[in-house]
């Protein structure tokens, strides 16, 4: 189990089980402040020996990218006003 908190009260509590059965497209966003914000998140993961895969981009209607994090689809982005 891991959790994780953040400013305004958040908090992220990430355990593993084996009752849990998702789509699959389901995943979790965090969507960060600028399109810089996403490129710092990008490089920080990949110094971390993160497999984060291609560039950030376009996504629909926001600037970031999709990692997997063992079965976990993750998203790092920023919308696009």
């Amino acid at each position: 189990m891991a959790i994780l908190k953040g400013a305004n009260d958040f908090t992220l509590v990430i355990m593993k089980g084996t009752q849990a059965s998702y789509p699959d497209a389901f995943h979790i966003g965090f969507m960060l402040d600028s399109e810089e914000a996403v490129m710092e998140a990008y490089g920080a993961l990949k110094r971390g020996s993160i497999a984060v895969g291609r560039l950030p981009g376009k996504i629909r209607d926001s600037f970031g990218f999709y990692f997997h994090l063992d079965n976990i689809i993750i998203e790092v982005g920023h919308y696009v006003e």
